[in-house]
């Protein structure tokens, strides 16, 4: 059973070095291999990725994706800041190269990118927590990258649902 509930945790906590780890172990566990995978890494409901000019045009591994510490801010900088806000669900599937380029973009026109994932605005918690973040660095815009539901599903089908339902 030990084995079964480290290995949900690895899928709970979810993310790409998660997922790694979860073979790994289960390689060390049922094949007999050696590759001692660390344990699940917690990721949170938001947190703000490093992103650096000279990191434009790089590529992310599941190895390479980190979140910078909440006290986290930019060097002092004459430059603008620009906060970004996406989903962790990207950060997760370590599909984050359109924010990376949005990042390189807003660089080259002298700006500060501020990459900030979240799980969902509805959560006050996390509503709390993007108010702190953008309360102590400075940001001149916030660009939002995340969409809004129509309806509530639990609750109430849209009207173009419901002509085809």
């Amino acid at each position: 059973m030990a084995v079964a509930n480290q290995l949900w945790r690895y899928f709970t906590e979810g993310g790409i070095v998660n997922f790694t780890n979860a073979l790994k172990f289960v390689a060390d566990a049922c094949l007999g291999y050696s590759y001692n995978p660390p344990p699940p890494q917690a990721v949170p409901l938001v947190g703000l990725i490093p992103w650096h000019n000279n990191r434009v045009g790089a590529k992310h591994s599941g190895d390479n994706l980190s979140v910078l510490p909440k006290d986290y801010s930019p060097n002092a900088s004459p430059l603008h800041g620009v906060g970004i806000l996406f989903y962790r669900a990207h950060y997760l599937a370590g599909n984050i190269a359109p924010i990376d380029a949005l990042c390189a973009a807003l660089a080259e026109r002298q700006l500060e990118p501020l990459p900030l994932f979240v799980s969902s605005l509805r959560d006050r918690e996390v509503q709390g927590e993007v108010n702190s973040y953008f309360q102590s660095r400075k940001i001149d815009l916030l660009l939002n990258t995340t969409s809004f539901s129509i309806a509530r599903l639990e609750s109430e089908l849209p009207n173009w649902i419901c002509g085809k339902v």
